[in-house]
């Protein structure tokens, strides 16, 4: 009897699953597990009404009607009643109230300044600044909603490759779809939740992992007189990660019985699991406000391994070993020094840098005919390799990954890059020139970051302003005009230059471009140049506004390696307090994560005393780790 035919044997079980799918999905969408809001909002965050905003500009003397003016500018339409208003809103973290009013006096309304200047742009700024959001911390960290959390599809392979102890998981869930990726991470609670088309996906998955899997082991260490219990508990427990209670036990006893042999009937059970949305998802449900023990066994293995928990995990939950923060943090070092938590970690520094693997990006075979596979696999390992090196050893601090003086290379690469006294094949540990090291000297964040024929200087500052500082802009205006196309006889940096001069463009590319052209020394497949359509390449620059974009700080460079000594240094707590944001939103799997709980983070964790491995073990320290409501 084939796992693959259950939907024609027992037509009842697959309505029915499909029903427990579909039951699951509304319950997500319509936010029964947590509240209207959802894990997006701020802690006690609160906007002060437009009445109030418009009371305090009159105080202040002036003649003008704020409300009115922002209503009659066109401000309402772009930035809504209050602001926030999805299609634009308005960043206030990139401003003081008096960057917010030289922003409107030079740049406000879009398309005619001149509207909107002097006095108007004061009484408008204090208008706009009582709007903004205040956060306080009075009440402590704001908890996370109970909710489910549908297995990424890296998750869900992880997992099959563990359960069943291959590594033919990426190949069994070929059927099984992509996920939603929000702020660039694949593990948003409310972007991703199963469809009814895409459990057709779940299903052949689970059918063919069914028929692939070597049960044997399984099934020869139960006794024959107790084998479907025992089948039904051990891979029960694994599948589901909790032991199953007894109406679970029941049914999937019963159903292992419908096999003609053992064999099938543990293919039935497999299968059956494999679609249920206790597989599918993992709890954040708790009890009595907190998190159960198996689902903080969950939490940390899917946060740091990206797949299930092993038997030592299991057992501490069987234990009550995973209630106080000591025993949280015992566990996760010991999670770290597995090589899955190298794999997690590699996972999600691709996914915060935004880096996808180099093998099979499309470069031009003319401009780079040594750009081969080998160089490019090269360039994915070099990055794997260094993102092991800095984020799970000790020692290493975030001045060191913007600036270290080591990379990783192999003959190829070596010779690519141009480097000399590499002389072996495999991968190795090379101290680097002026010319390489650390995180933006990367040949696969510099490829990734270019386009097909060419460097691409928006692409590179954005990185530098929204991944390693954590910056936001709004949403381009429609008019924002183009960079002229390609031209092999005018370098890139007086094309972008053209393009920045543009009006419409320069609000926003005065804080990207000049950090993007520190990038000009290495072309579209990352490889250095001095020169540039026989003019020698233009490499400075001045990056303002660290901790805050429109700031008036200013930190002028001549090439790339001085762009990391600033980050590195100047920029040491911007980039740190970065890193802690973009790690909660992955573990937290939220868009904005409470910024209560970043706070409280980076003190405990000190960047400046402790390395980039020991933030990890700060960050299950929370007061909110183990609570949900």
């Amino acid at each position: 009897m084939a796992a693959r035919h259950l939907d024609r044997l027992f037509p009842a079980l697959w309505r029915q699953m499909n029903l427990i799918a579909a039951i699951v999905l509304i319950a997500v969408m319509s936010g029964c597990a947590g509240d209207e809001k959802g894990p997006d909002s701020s802690s006690s965050s609160s906007s002060s009404s437009s009445s109030s905003a418009s009371s305090t500009s009159s105080s202040s003397g002036g003649t003008l009607n704020a409300a009115k003016l922002y209503l009659e500018l066109g401000c309402l339409a772009c930035h809504g009643a209050d602001g926030q208003q999805k299609s634009q809103p308005i960043l206030f973290e990139n401003y003081t109230l008096q960057t917010l009013i030289a922003k409107i006096d030079r740049d406000m309304p879009t398309g005619n300044p001149d509207a909107c200047s002097g006095e108007c742009a004061r009484v408008l700024g204090e208008y706009l600044w009582n709007m903004r959001p205040v956060v306080s911390c009075t009440s402590g960290e704001k908890v996370l909603p109970r909710r489910l959390r549908l297995l990424t599809k890296f998750e869900y392979i992880n997992t099959l490759n563990d359960l069943f102890e291959f590594v033919e998981g990426a190949q069994l869930a070929g059927s099984v779809g992509a996920d939603a990726e929000v702020r660039g991470f694949d593990n948003n609670v409310q972007a991703n939740a199963v469809t009814i088309p895409g459990i057709e996906g779940y299903w052949t998955a689970a059918a063919a992992t069914a028929e692939a899997a070597n049960l044997s082991s399984r099934l020869n260490a139960c006794s024959t007189q107790t084998l479907a219990d025992c089948f039904v508990s051990d891979f029960g427990r694994d599948a589901f990660r909790r032991p199953l209670t007894t109406e679970e036990h029941s049914d999937y006893v019963g159903l292992f019985g419908k096999g003609t042999d053992s064999d099938t009937g543990a293919r039935l059970v497999v299968q059956a699991m494999l679609v249920s949305p206790n597989f599918l998802y993992r709890t954040e449900l708790g009890q009595n406000g907190r998190l159960t023990q198996y689902e903080v066994a969950n939490l940390l293995s899917y946060t740091f391994w990206g797949s299930m928990p092993d038997a030592a995990l299991f057992e501490s939950a069987a234990s009550n070993s995973l209630g106080t923060t000591a025993q949280i943090q015992q566990a996760v070092d010991r999670l770290l020094a597995s090589s899955k938590a190298q794999k997690q970690f590699i996972h999600f520094g691709r996914q915060w840098l935004d880096v996808d693997p180099v093998v099979g990006i499309d470069r031009s075979i003319q401009l780079f005919p040594d750009f081969d596979y080998s160089v490019a696999s090269a360039m994915d390992t070099e990055l794997e390799f260094f993102l092991r090196e800095i984020m799970l050893k000790d020692g290493y601090s975030m001045a060191d990954f913007l600036s270290a003086d080591f990379t990783f290379v192999d003959l190829a690469l070596a010779n690519f890059y141009g480097m000399t006294g590499v002389t072996t094949l495999p991968m190795q540990r090379v101290t680097v020139d002026d010319k390489r090291g650390g995180i933006l000297a990367m040949g696969a964040l510099l490829t990734r970051n270019a386009k097909f024929d060419e460097s691409h200087p928006i692409k590179r500052g954005l990185l530098v302003r929204r991944n390693l500082l954590c910056q936001e802009f709004g949403t381009p205006p429609p008019n924002i005009g183009e960079v002229e196309p390609f031209d092999p006889t005018k370098p890139t940096r007086e094309r972008f230059t053209a393009h920045a001069a543009n009006e419409n463009c320069a609000s926003c590319h005065q804080f990207i471009d000049e950090i993007g052209f520190a990038f000009e020394n290495y072309d579209a497949v990352g490889r250095y140049r001095a020169e540039e359509a026989g003019a020698a390449v233009d490499a400075s620059g001045t990056i303002t506004g660290l901790a805050r974009m429109t700031d008036s700080d200013r930190h002028d460079f001549r090439n790339l390696g001085e762009l990391a000594d600033i980050l590195a240094t100047e920029g040491f707590a911007p980039t740190s307090a970065c890193l802690v944001e973009q790690f909660q939103r992955w573990m937290d799997g939220v868009g904005e994560p409470d910024s209560c709980a970043r706070a409280n983070t980076l003190a405990r964790w000190q960047p400046s005393t402790n390395s980039i491995r020991d933030l990890w073990v700060e960050m299950v320290a929370s007061q909110t780790f183990l609570q949900r409501q």
